[in-house]
């Protein structure tokens, strides 16, 4: 099938490919740091009702974990909206973070039965934390490039070079 949009048939296939990692490089982050902003704003909205039911831990770890949540995957976001050479290794140690805080909550802080009625979705959210930071993220990504210097591994200049004789 031909594309309708002009001048699309110029861009390769691979090129296509990484606007879409990247844009899922994005999109994932976008959306946990929704989920979190979501959680500090249900914790501060209904922290009297959950103050009447007594629950553990206290709305106010579900505040602080909420906006902890919502700050550091914005920040993933936007490191990666913006280019930031350091958004791979970034990326990488929140999830790794997340992941560990994940599973202690819900294994040593939720009551067992939630734990088993939410167990697909615990499975469902490592396993596209686990894609996203493992997969999506190459190690290429991770590999730092000093500044100053090429692909190539030469030194970028002015275009002056002293010629031999």
């Amino acid at each position: 099938m031909k594309s309708t949009i002009p001048g699309d048939e110029k861009i390769p296939f691979a090129r296509k490919l990484r606007q879409w990692r990247r844009r899922i490089l994005i999109a994932i982050p976008a959306v946990y740091a929704l989920v979190g902003w979501l959680r500090l704003d249900g914790a501060l909205t209904y922290r009297e009702y959950f103050a009447t039911l007594n629950l553990w831990p206290r709305p106010i770890y579900f505040a602080i974990t909420g906006g902890l949540i919502g700050v550091t995957f914005s920040l993933a976001a936007f490191l990666w909206l913006l280019h930031w050479r350091y958004a791979a290794v970034y990326t990488r140690w929140l999830a790794i973070v997340f992941l560990i805080w994940f599973w202690v909550d819900r294994i040593w802080l939720s009551v067992r039965e939630a734990f088993f009625h939410q167990l697909e979705t615990g499975i469902l959210i490592t396993l596209i934390t686990i894609v996203w930071v493992f997969i999506l993220i190459r190690r290429k990504d991770l590999q730092l490039k000093p500044k100053g210097l090429e692909e190539n591994g030469e030194q970028t200049g002015t275009g002056s070079q002293i010629l031999p004789e």
